[in-house]
């Protein structure tokens, strides 16, 4: 073969390999982006008169979800997966859906990153205290590592 054949072969795996590495960053951070600002809106507003959050908020945690499955989904090996279960899960829990948030949760509490399996043990137990299962409740609170906590958790 000639080689500026092989040359010009090897330019377009290398954008293609980095093209498809920017573009499933792109889908955890957009996850990541979406989640943040759905949280300053939550805590900087007041609750509707039902207790539920905007429908700007809403919309923002539905793109988390949204971004964080597709992560999920087409880059399992990724190093983005227990951030996005993460992420569903909080914006589950932000949405009501405590069963939805806890089952998503569930999957990274084995996590070797002890700070999200602590994260994890926490909004679970949340999630409980939502559903007035005290007994849920203690189990979780007390698997917690509270020195992996940051301040805003504790």
């Amino acid at each position: 073969m000639d080689s500026k054949f092989l040359i010009k072969i090897n330019y377009v795996l290398f954008a293609f390999l980095f093209i498809f590495r920017c573009a499933y960053f792109n889908t955890f951070y957009n996850a990541e982006k979406s989640f943040v600002s759905a949280q300053k809106i939550i805590e900087n507003s007041q609750l509707l008169d039902n207790s539920k959050i905007s429908s700007e908020a809403e919309t923002l945690l539905d793109n988390t979800i949204k971004n964080a499955k597709i992560v999920i989904k087409k880059y399992p090996n990724s190093k983005y997966i227990e951030k996005a279960y993460l992420l569903i899960g909080l914006s589950m829990f932000y949405k009501e859906r405590y069963e939805s948030s806890i089952k998503n949760l569930e999957k990274i509490i084995t996590s070797a990153d002890s700070e999200i399996t602590s994260e994890a043990y926490l909004w679970i137990a949340f999630s409980y205290l939502k559903l007035n299962n005290n007994e849920k409740v203690t189990y979780y609170i007390n698997k917690l590592e509270k020195s992996k906590l940051d301040s805003e958790n504790l």
